[in-house]
């Protein structure tokens, strides 16, 4: 397993005080892991 899916399912399984506080935090993680994920693929172009 990939060192980012282990950080995405620890992310996931955190308790969160506020409902909706694990969704907005899930959103950034995303957000995150896709811009990285879009600048190495256009370095590999």
């Amino acid at each position: 397993m990939k060192w980012q899916t282990r950080v995405l399912l620890i992310l996931s399984t955190m308790a969160c005080e506020k409902k909706g506080e694990g969704e907005k935090i899930g959103k950034k993680v995303d957000n995150a892991f896709n811009s990285v994920k879009d600048k190495i693929h256009e370095a590999t172009q």
